[in-house]
């Protein structure tokens, strides 16, 4: 699924003025309702989270979108190499981040709301979000980046983000950084021996539940990446080779 909504007016600033708490209340109910899906956001609420890694949580109950507004900017600027990246960039970079965890938590309020739709996707996005309510935090901390519902959100995060930089800012160097790090996010999680590969929603069934996966033979290479689904060793290896052309084909980026 790829969640597309990009507001002109917002986009003007991106390169000049930090995001504000009101630019972001913009974003996000924007967003929604361009979607057609604010009835599964009942109220953004700015926190403060004791865990600084933690920039926004939404509850799947409750439809509280929960934001840490300081930890958003602090966690863009720790991952901001002023060293090496453009100094130029430096707010656009900070937006770009605020607004990939934005979209991050906006792919779970779509999740959501399509949850009982009935379709392969949604009941094993279903399926992942009751073990996420049941599982220790120990557990979620290690597997967190191999459940579909996880995968879907960071991917779709990413997608968001080189789009935005490809088509509208046309920053190619910070498209390009960003690129890389959705193949990296990818691929992250299978584990790739010999003759064999191991994808993450096997790694969570044999963990947690044991069920006879479905047919997911009608995903391409990047969906089944996308979403942690089986794939062959050798289609592993020739993502490896031609991820740039695999990933600007399916994000219609090419050219």
């Amino acid at each position: 699924m790829k969640l597309l909504y990009f507001d002109e007016q917002l986009n003007s600033m991106l390169e000049y003025k930090i995001l504000t708490k009101e630019d972001i209340n913009f974003f996000v109910g924007s967003f929604l309702k361009f979607l057609n899906i604010e009835s599964h956001l009942k109220k953004i609420r700015f926190s403060s989270f004791q865990d600084k890694d933690n920039l926004a949580f939404y509850n799947w109950y409750t439809m509280i979108l929960e934001i840490d507004y300081d930890n958003l900017i602090n966690d863009a600027i720790d991952n901001y190499n002023i060293e090496t990246e453009n100094k130029s960039d430096f707010v656009l970079f900070i937006n770009v981040m605020i607004l990939s965890s934005l979209v991050h938590e906006i792919t779970h309020i779509y999740q959501n709301y399509h949850r009982y739709d009935g379709d392969v996707l949604s009941n094993l996005i279903n399926a992942n979000s009751n073990l996420l309510d049941i599982i220790e935090e120990e557990e979620y901390n290690e597997y967190w980046n191999l459940f579909i519902v996880e995968r879907d959100a960071i991917i779709t995060s990413y997608e968001y983000v080189i789009i935005l930089l490809k088509r509208f800012i046309k920053n190619e160097r910070m498209y390009n950084f960003f690129l890389e790090e959705l193949a990296l996010n990818l691929t992250c999680g299978y584990k790739v021996r010999l003759k064999k590969i191991t994808s993450p929603l096997q790694i969570v069934n044999k963990r947690f539940s044991k069920r006879i996966l479905p047919n997911l033979s009608m995903y391409d290479i990047y969906d089944s990446l996308k979403y942690g689904f089986p794939i062959t060793r050798d289609e592993f290896l020739n993502f490896g080779k031609e991820k740039k052309k695999i990933i600007t084909i399916k994000n219609n980026l090419q050219g």
